[in-house]
């Protein structure tokens, strides 16, 4: 007969993690625990261990992360919403807090921004700890060239998506609009004030003297 697999959690390597083990939900294959904290982040591991006469055993071991989201939305501030072809396009993000920092991503017009020097800049997210709480807060920004290609009927959308994982996920988006140069009307050469009144008023005797000639003829 061949030997027969078990598996074991060894809830004595769990150490505090024991007592929030929930026995109802938890059996030989899955290990369910409530009310985790951060400090339960780590790596867990499963023994699989043969019967007799082998006694053949193997463990594996995986991390578990205890994320804390985030509470907010991000924010993105840029510099005006009015951009000329040639014009440089500089914006940041700011993520909430959460545990551990989200990541940033910028998408122009639904599409994925990339670093593309010196047209366009995506500066790595900055992450800083706050304390307490052990929370951090992640800052990204991008510098790009205002082209053509930039609007569509005239604007942008530009957008920050943070995620933790697959858990959460987050966007703060801006219009940008192109800023046009307006077409002047195109006019005829005005004469001056002065000549026009000349001319009108050399018109007007003109026409007297005309009248006063005619006038004299009927007369005779």
């Amino acid at each position: 007969m061949l030997p027969t697999k078990e598996n074991e959690w060894r809830l004595g390597d769990l150490g505090k993690c024991a007592c929030l083990l929930q026995i109802s939900q938890s059996n030989a294959r899955e290990v369910t625990l409530r009310d985790v904290q951060r400090d339960l982040t780590g790596f867990y591991k499963c023994e699989v261990s043969a019967d007799a006469p082998y006694f053949h055993t193997e463990i594996k071991s995986g991390l578990m992360i205890v994320v804390e989201l985030p509470t907010e939305k991000p924010v993105v501030w840029v510099e005006k919403l009015k951009y000329s072809q040639g014009e440089r396009i500089r914006a940041n993000c700011s993520a909430p807090a959460a545990y551990p920092a989200v990541n940033l991503t910028w998408y122009l017009n639904g599409k994925e921004v990339w670093s593309a020097p010196p047209a366009t800049r995506v500066s790595p997210a900055q992450v800083e700890p706050l304390e307490p709480g052990g929370l951090e807060v992640a800052r990204g920004a991008v510098d790009m060239e205002a082209s053509a290609a930039t609007f569509v009927d005239g604007r942008a959308r530009l957008r920050c998506l943070t995620t933790l994982f697959t858990i959460d996920r987050q966007t703060a988006e801006v219009e940008l609009v192109e800023d046009t140069p307006q077409i002047a009307p195109v006019m005829g050469p005005t004469a001056p004030h002065s000549l026009d009144v000349a001319c009108r008023t050399d018109a007007q005797l003109r026409a007297v003297l005309g009248l006063a000639l005619l006038l004299v003829l009927a007369a005779r």
